[in-house]
């Protein structure tokens, strides 16, 4: 099961972590960052996560989210 935190940083920005133990990992905590204006996209993530069983989503990439979609997908 994945949750989220919200919290305010040292600068007054505030953001969203997403965190999960991560059975692939020996049941280590893993989490995404983001910020408190992007809560759809934190949703969906979390969504995600629990989708794929509690590990990083397929095509995400740590500390970088998803990649755009190619544009070109033929070549």
């Amino acid at each position: 099961m994945a949750w989220q935190v919200k919290r305010t940083r040292a600068d007054g920005t505030r953001t969203i972590r997403v965190a999960w133990r991560d059975k692939t990992r020996g049941g280590k905590t893993q989490s995404e960052t983001f910020l408190a204006s992007q809560k759809q996209a934190a949703d969906s993530f979390l969504r995600d996560v629990e989708a794929a069983g509690n590990q990083w989503p397929e095509g995400c990439i740590p500390g970088e989210g998803y990649p755009p979609p190619n544009p070109n997908p033929s070549g």
